[in-house]
C-alpha cells in the first residue's frame, strides 16, 4: 500500500477526506452497480424475482463505499444482502410476499440515494433507511431459523428411514 504524498488531491465527503484517484474510481464502479440495481429494482416492482445480479449490485456497492471508509451503505445493505443470499438458497425463483417487496424497494432506493450523495461529495445518512435494516437483520434471523429447523427435521427424517 502506498503512502499518500502531501501534495496529492483530495476529496471531501461531508467531514472526510479521499484520494481524488480513488473516489474517481468508486464513482465509475459504482454507477455501473447503481444501474445494475436499479434495473433489478425495477424487474422485483414488476413482479419479477430475487437475482444474484440483484445481491450482487448490493454486495458491490456496499464494498466500494466501505473501501472509501465510509460504511453508511453497509449499515443498510449488509442485512438485506444477507437476507437475500439466505432467502434465495430457500427460495429460488419464488416471488416475494409484497411486504418483502416494499422493504426491500424502500432499502434499494436508500441505497441508491446513499451512493448517490457519495458522488456528489456529500456524506450519506443512513438513519432513514433504518426500519429497512431493522425489517432484514429480523427476516434474515427468522430465515436462519427456519433453516435450522428444516435441517433437523431432515436429519431426523433421515434418520428414521436408516432405522428401517
Amino acid at each position: 500500500m502506498s503512502e499518500i504524498q502531501d501534495d496529492e488531491e483530495r476529496i471531501q465527503i461531508g467531514d472526510f477526506e479521499v484520494p481524488k484517484w480513488q473516489f474517481d474510481i468508486y464513482v465509475i464502479e459504482s454507477e455501473k452497480f447503481v444501474q445494475s440495481l436499479e434495473d433489478e429494482l425495477r424487474g422485483i416492482a414488476d413482479g419479477g424475482v430475487v437475482s444474484k445480479t440483484l445481491i450482487r449490485a448490493i454486495h458491490t456497492l456496499s464494498g466500494t463505499t466501505n473501501t472509501l471508509g465510509i460504511d453508511h451503505v453497509a449499515k443498510v445493505s449488509q442485512p438485506v444482502e444477507g437476507w437475500l443470499t439466505q432467502w434465495m438458497d430457500l427460495h429460488e425463483g419464488e416471488p416475494l410476499t409484497h411486504h418483502d417487496m416494499q422493504q426491500l424497494l424502500a432499502a434499494g432506493k436508500g441505497i441508491v440515494t446513499m451512493v448517490r450523495a457519495i458522488q456528489t461529495h456529500a456524506m450519506p445518512d443512513p438513519e432513514p433507511y433504518a426500519e429497512q435494516q431493522k425489517y432484514f437483520l429480523e427476516r434474515f434471523t427468522e430465515e436462519q431459523k427456519e433453516s435450522s429447523e428444516n435441517k433437523a427435521t431432515s436429519t431426523e427424517f433421515q434418520e428414521l428411514l436408516s432405522l428401517e
